[in-house]
């Protein structure tokens, strides 16, 4: 545990090392151009592993920036799924329903910012 929590402040050392580099470098050290800097922030949904693949159940992803907050989003559910194996298909369910909620059955719908409230 000390190895992997060793490794992983090292990638977020690294990370936010590179960041900051990016950032500098798009403002040329002017932090007022940092409020007008875009920003993507995504985030996943699964159902879990199945068979060594992650299924994806939803993908978001918000655009901001720090002077006028979210100025565009995006969703969209993946499915839907047909898994063959029982015991895969009632884990991938069981997750489902312990986190997100979104069926394995869900047809593939797309949300932009028009649509999310």
């Amino acid at each position: 545990s000390d190895c992997l929590d060793q490794l992983l402040a090292g990638k977020f050392d690294d990370d936010r090392k590179k960041v900051r580099e990016a950032i500098l470098s798009q403002t040329d050290g002017c932090t007022e151009k940092i409020k007008e800097l875009r920003f993507l922030l995504a985030a996943v949904q699964t159902f879990g592993n199945v068979d060594g693949m992650c299924l994806m159940a939803e993908y978001a992803m918000n655009e901001f920036n720090l002077r006028d907050g979210v100025v565009d989003r995006f969703s969209t559910l993946v499915g839907p799924w047909q898994i063959s194996n029982d015991i895969q298909r009632n884990r991938a369910e069981f997750h489902s329903n312990e986190t997100h909620r979104i069926p394995l059955t869900i047809a593939s719908t797309q949300y932009d910012k028009r649509q999310v409230g």
